[in-house]
Formats: C-alpha cells, sequence, structure tokens
C-alpha cells in the first residue's frame, strides 16, 4: 500500500526480465469518498525501470485488458516459433509475392 491516505496501491506483480530493468504491474486507486457513495475503481498501473529511469502508465481496464492480450498473443508466438521452426520459403507469412516474369523466362 501507499503511503498516501488518499492514493492506494496494490501490487499485483513484478518482472525482472534483465539486470537493472524491472516491470511493476500495480492496481491503483482513489479511497476519497466519491458523489452519491461511488467509489473509485481505479487503474492498471504499469511501470518499467530501465538504464535508472522510470516510466510510468495509467490504463483503464479495456486498455490494460488489450494490452494482456496483445503480450499473451506475442508469448503465444514466441512458444510456436520455438517449438516448430518457421519454413519461410512455404510459410504464407513469410512468402514475398512472386513478379510475373517476362515471356520466355521460368518464374522460379
Amino acid at each position: 500500500m501507499s503511503g498516501n491516505d488518499k492514493v492506494r496501491v496494490r501490487n499485483i506483480g513484478i518482472v525482472c526480465p534483465g539486470e537493472g530493468t524491472t516491470v511493476w504491474v500495480d492496481h491503483v486507486w482513489d479511497t476519497r469518498p466519491r458523489g452519491h457513495g461511488r467509489r473509485d475503481e481505479g487503474a492498471v498501473g504499469l511501470m518499467l525501470e530501465a538504464g535508472g529511469q522510470q516510466l510510468g502508465v495509467f490504463l483503464g481496464p479495456e486498455d490494460g485488458l488489450m494490452l494482456a492480450d496483445r503480450i499473451r498473443r506475442a508469448v503465444d508466438l514466441v512458444l510456436e516459433i520455438s517449438e516448430d521452426e518457421p519454413e519461410t520459403e512455404t510459410d504464407r507469412e513469410y512468402q514475398l509475392p512472386t513478379r510475373p516474369r517476362p515471356a520466355g523466362e521460368k518464374n522460379s
């Protein structure tokens, strides 16, 4: 929890992918009462520290879910490729379109 009585931080996870690099994921919310007894749902706090510098951002629920989905997709691709090396000559994702050759020349 934060030392500030009005803003609370719940740490969800910390990842240290390399020396000198840390990523924090937090739930951050304001404890001050809002109108009609409503409370602040909060935001996803994402902070990156690398090379002695820190960068932080607050994300709403929709952006947090989209980022989590994109990270999951990138991980799936990394794991998929590590299991079965792509065949760049036959894999449609990696194929470059072939251009027709002038009459009389063979396409390769």
